[in-house]
This record gives structure tokens, sequence and C-alpha cells, in this order.
């Protein structure tokens, strides 16, 4: 079955099946994995069933679990701080009931993790939100530092709609639309204008003037904090050193900035930020040490870059990242030495990969035909490209684009020469080809035709080469090219012996003027003849003819022959 849902901890990933099967990977060394091990997980493996959400914290990670009655709380990995919640600071390889004391189970339907502790939204009467483990901070929001090993109540309202953990601060979002924050505050996180530590909740102020409000989601990196709008619009604010707010600076900010317009969906790594905006699109900014944003690598990025498109879900790790697309297909990229990209390896990437093991429609262009193979300089030509369904499913193609007019090792970069969207649905291994036409063949010299479905350019997937085609094709210098475009017989079917006349039209569709020179016309010749054959007509023309130009020369007396079917 498919995906439901996606996240990710600090250097592991979750995936939620439609089926409430819970699949991990990535690192193992505390038992975040939970299955029972230590050993790092190169590609998913199945740890629960019935589960309806999750969450992953630095080293471990939550989950509710349902037996169609009650909704228990679940953890494992990490337990230093005693951020499982079950009394102990014992690391846990399985998981384990999350308990308030005693032996009373903990039930929940939305859970948080931070960097060494966790929240949970009870569930029942009240949108109560508990909180457990390291509390150095206030992070727990009970107006103490110290650790809990049991969740314990956050002096909060018991209306909260959702939350989110940082590595030493915490985020509510209340079904008000307010935003309250606590912990640590050292670069300005929990947005109140200051920077001082608060162990209880302190609302977010958009000014010193005005509170934060109409807040539909949050999400926190380790010392920075997001959150969208009811309008779509997303703002950012704390920590700014790798460009993780987006505001194009490097600067810290105390209040909420504005980064981002139709936003549906946010998330954050350690150092770094993912947005889903409402047309699908995909953009990241941040630290970029190890291709976490996904454009490629280099340095950090300060304002946003779109990534990939078709996207319905995002989930940002330590120092990787996470979408999942329309299609059902999964993608990974950033730091890998883990396994936490589920490719199988522990190969960083700067780009998105696909992670093996999750269906849906999977489109790659598998062949390109040109028309004419070697096209004149200034002038057009047509492609004609075969599209394959090499997933599992049926699904639509979407937006298919052929850039041809480039130099032999062009960057994908460049700007595009036709789109077109394929909306027929194809198929799992069925193919489908289109022909486009008027492509421009530019300058005379060695080109390469791109051609590319389903993703961005540069996003690769596994089993194939960037989702694309790819083939070098060369463009003639500038010259005339004739053609015979017409003939017409006087009389259209002549006597036996006799003779007739002809018509002929020739066209330059070349790119330059010049002279056609020699016509040559064959006639009397059986309908399957050989080119060899004796000419019977031939005559030299010697005015130049403009490209794009026609011209029109009648030949006489040409011999009919005996009776029967001829070829001109």
């Amino acid at each position: 079955t498919g995906i439901a849902r996606i996240a990710a901890g600090g250097g592991h990933s979750l995936a939620l099946k439609l089926d409430g099967s819970l699949l991990a990977w990535g690192y193992n060394t505390y038992g975040q994995i939970g299955d029972g091990t230590r050993t790092n997980r190169l590609s998913p493996v199945q740890v629960l069933s019935n589960v309806i959400t999750m969450a992953g914290g630095e080293g471990h990670t939550l989950a509710t679990q349902t037996d169609g009655t009650d909704d228990r709380t679940l953890a494992w990995g990490w337990n230093l701080d005693g951020q499982l919640g079950d009394g102990t600071t014992t690391d846990r390889l399985s998981p384990v009931p999350v308990t308030p004391g005693g032996s009373q189970l903990f039930n929940s339907h939305f859970v948080a993790g931070g960097g060494h502790h966790s929240l949970a939204i009870e569930e029942g009467g009240h949108s109560r939100l508990w909180a457990w483990g390291n509390n150095l901070e206030g992070q727990l929001g009970d107006d103490t530092t110290e650790r809990r090993l049991n969740p314990v109540l956050v002096r909060i309202s018991d209306t909260v709609a959702a939350t989110a953990g940082g590595r030493y601060q915490s985020l509510a979002l209340l079904t008000d639309g307010t935003l309250w924050a606590w912990g640590s505050n050292w670069a300005g996180q929990l947005g109140d204008g200051t920077t001082t530590q608060r162990r209880i909740p302190v609302q977010v102020r958009q000014s010193q003037y005005q509170f934060f409000t109409e807040v539909m989601a949050v999400a926190s990196g380790d010392h920075h904090s997001l959150a969208i709008k009811t309008d779509g619009s997303l703002w950012a604010w704390g920590s700014n050193s790798d460009g993780q707010l987006g505001d194009g600076t490097f600067l810290n900010r105390a209040y909420p900035v504005q980064v981002l317009s139709g936003v549906v969906a946010v998330a954050a790594g350690k150092w770094g930020t993912l947005a889903l905006k409402t047309d699908g699109t995909l953009w990241a900014w941040g630290e970029n040490l190890h291709g976490e944003v996904g454009n490629g690598g280099g340095p950090d990025v300060s304002t946003p870059v779109m990534i990939m498109d078709g996207v319905t879900s995002i989930a940002g790790g330590g120092w990787h990242s996470l979408a999942l697309k329309t299609n059902g297909t999964l993608w990974a990229w950033g730091w890998n030495p883990w396994g936490q990209l589920g490719d199988g390896t522990t190969i960083s990437r700067s780009r998105p990969v696909q992670v093996p093991g999750f269906g849906g429609s999977d489109f790659v262009v598998t062949n390109l035909v040109l028309t004419p193979s070697a096209p004149f300089a200034n002038g057009t030509f047509g492609v004609a490209v075969t599209v394959k369904n090499q997933g599992t499913v049926a699904g639509t193609p979407g937006m298919l684009q052929v850039w041809a007019n480039q130099a032999a090792g062009q960057n994908c970069g460049a700007v595009g020469d036709k789109f077109t969207t394929l909306t027929s649905s194809l198929a799992a291994g069925a193919t489908q080809t289109v022909t486009l036409s008027g492509l421009p063949a530019g300058v005379a010299g060695a080109k390469t035709l791109r051609a590319f479905v389903d993703s961005e350019c540069l996003t690769a997937e596994a089993n194939e080469a960037n989702n694309q085609a790819t083939k070098p094709y060369t463009v003639l210098p500038p010259a005339p090219d004739f053609v015979v475009t017409g003939l017409v017989l006087t009389p259209s079917a002549p006597i036996a012996n006799g003779t007739f006349s002809v018509a002929v039209t020739v066209k330059n569709q070349g790119t330059v003027a010049g002279t056609p020179r020699t016509l040559q016309l064959w006639a009397n010749q059986a309908a399957v003849r050989n080119c060899g054959a004796i000419g019977n007509q031939a005559k030299i023309l010697t005015s130049s003819l403009a490209a794009g130009a026609s011209q029109t020369v009648t030949l006489s007396g040409l011999p009919a022959g005996v009776a029967g079917a001829k070829t001109l």
C-alpha cells in the first residue's frame, strides 16, 4: 500500500503506510529504528502495525498505536534524559509504552520529538499538552528545569491543536490560531522579541505591539521556528546562522519575518527548512553542508530555491530531507552515513533520489527520434518522444519538457524550448509516443536534445538516469535545401507510345537562398523502378531561389512508353 505520512529524526527516517504499518531506516545506535537491534538500516524495515501517527527526535522515535478503542503512545531509542517517558533512562531497542506514572498508559493523537525531549497532545475530552525528557532550558513548560522521566502537563490552555519541538525549545498552536513558545531563546527562537529563556509558554508576537495570530501549522529546527498563517504566508524566526530563516540574510530574528506565500506545509531540519506550496512545488533553504537543500550542493542558501514539483508531503531530519510525491514515490537527499536516505547505500546525495520499495507510477523518457536527424542552422525540427511508466500502478505523466538548441555539454538549467502536459493515464509498463514540432535548431554545431518527464531535470531516480533521455545531434551550417513539392501531368493519363508534359514545383526549404541546379525527370518506368534508370529529361535551373520560395518549371515531350502503371 501507499504512504500516508513521513517523518525524520536526527539520523533516521520514518514512513507510515496507509495500512497502518510503520517503517524505519537509518541510524540505529540507540535503537531508534525499533527493530530490536542497534544495527543501522540502509533500507526500510517494518517496526509496528496499527499506527496512526509518528515523529522522530534527535535519537528517539514516538508513535501512537491504536487498538480500535484507545490510541496509546509508544517510544523507543535514546533515553539519556528520559525522553521515552517510561520512567527510566534506559535505551529501548523496541517500542515501549509512555506512562504518566505507575502502570497507567498514556493516550495521545499527536506526538512531536525534540532534541532530547518529547511532546504529545492528550486524546480525550481535552487537548492537553504533555512533555517529558530533558528540561535544561525549560522546554517542558512546567516552570522548572528538572528533567522528567514521565509526562508532565505543560502550563498552557487545554485547547492545543499542534505542537513542535526544537533542540531546547517547544511550540504549541492553539485552536484559536495563537502560537505559544517556551524553552531556550538565545537566538530569539521563541519569537517574543527577546532572547530570554522561558520556563512557561509565552505568546509569540509579530511585533512589539502585536501578537502573532491566525496560525495553522508550526515546525521547529534546532534553534529556529516556523509557522504558516491561514492566508498561506510562511514566517520564520530565531537562529539564522546558515540562512535557515530564508529572508536573504544570516541575521537572527526575535520576531517572525515573512519568507514565502502560498505555502501549505513546512518542515525543518537542524539548520535548514523545507516548504511545500499550493502548486505542489517543494522549496528549500538553509545549511547545505551535506546537500540537504537538494539543489546539487554548494554553499548555504539564504533564500528559498525550488527543488522539485508534484510533492504532497515533506519531512526534515538532522541533515537530510524527505519528500512524498503525488504518484506515491518517496524521495530523499542529504547526508547518508547511516543509510537514512533508504536507497541501500551510505552515499550522501545533493539531489533527491528515489527510495526503492514504495509503489506508484514512475515515468521516464525512453527514446527520442529527430526529424530531420540533422537539421539546418536557424531552422526547425520535430522530435518523437517515447514515455514509459516503469512504476507499479497507472498514472498521468504530467509535464513533458524538451530542450533543444543547446551545446553538447549544456547544463540542465538552460531555458526549455518546448513544454507539453500529458494528461492521458498510462498503465504500469505501458508507453506513449508524443511528437513535438517547431523546435529551434539554432546555430550550427554539436547539440544535445534533452527530454524529461515527471521530475526536475537533475532529480535522480532509482534505476534511471535523471528521469530523462538525451540524444546528441548535429546542426548543419546554413544552406539552401531543394525539394520537389508538386508534379502535374498533362494529360494526366497519357496514351501509349505518345508523349506528355509535366509541371514540376521546386521549393527551397533551406535557410538561405540558392540555385537549384539540375532537375531530372524519369518517366516510362514500372511502378517499382530502380533509381538507376536512365533519365528521360533534365533541365538546369539557374535562377536563385530565396529561402522558403518555390518555382514551377514545365518539361514537355516525355515518353509515355507502353500501356500500364508507371511512376514519374
